[in-house]
């Protein structure tokens, strides 16, 4: 397939406008009748895209750029934004226009919602160990007992396992290190958090 039908199929795949690649490709909020017609072109396998502007495509289409330019089919790479250390607060908003690095998954591990976080410290052990690579999904089931990354009021965050009382209160943070006290959870306290899937990698 050549690489602006690949283009084009993943726009209509992952439910993405041609007009907003276009404006994201050239860092313009209007699209110029010129910008409007070399794209036409482009998309229709009628010129060569360039390989700066693929690179842009690429990063706006989450996919690592092999798939788009070798004609073999390859699986698709899908990239997940490393939002910093666990002391950096759960994201609350849609993060990929953000200046984050980026971290190569599996199509089976990218779901929306999705980000990576880096561990900090040994109160995860032996678990989690200092600089690992934590998978963090918002929008997963919490159940008791899971280990979640979280956000205090906005201020204090880390990784820790999650106890809920009868009634589906969360009442306490435990770390996994014994020689750590855990963090009791008041009634005046605000606490977002989401579920820890997996390490990816040891950093």
């Amino acid at each position: 397939m050549k690489v602006g039908s690949k283009i084009k199929e993943l726009l209509k795949e992952k439910g993405l406008k041609q007009k907003d690649l276009i404006k994201h490709v050239t860092g313009k909020n209007e699209i110029a009748p010129a910008d409007k017609t070399r794209w036409s072109r482009f998309l229709n396998n009628l010129h060569q895209i360039p390989y700066d502007d693929l690179l842009k495509v690429a990063d706006f289409l989450k996919v690592n750029i092999d798939y788009l330019i070798n004609d073999n089919t390859i699986p698709l790479t899908h990239y997940l934004p490393i939002i910093g250390s666990a002391s950096c607060g759960v994201p609350t908003n849609h993060f990929y226009g953000e200046d984050l690095e980026m971290f190569p998954v599996s199509s089976e591990l990218y779901r929306e919602g999705r980000y990576l976080v880096r561990a900090e410290g040994d109160s995860m052990l032996p678990k989690i160990k200092n600089g690992d690579l934590v998978l963090c999904d918002k929008n997963a089931q919490v159940d008791n007992g899971n280990i979640i990354h979280y956000t205090i009021n906005g201020e204090n965050s880390g990784i820790k396992r999650v106890i809920f009382d009868e009634n589906g209160k969360l009442t306490m943070l435990m770390p996994l290190n014994t020689d750590y006290p855990p963090i009791v959870i008041k009634d005046s306290d605000e606490v977002r958090y989401a579920k820890c899937l997996k390490v990816i990698a040891d950093l």
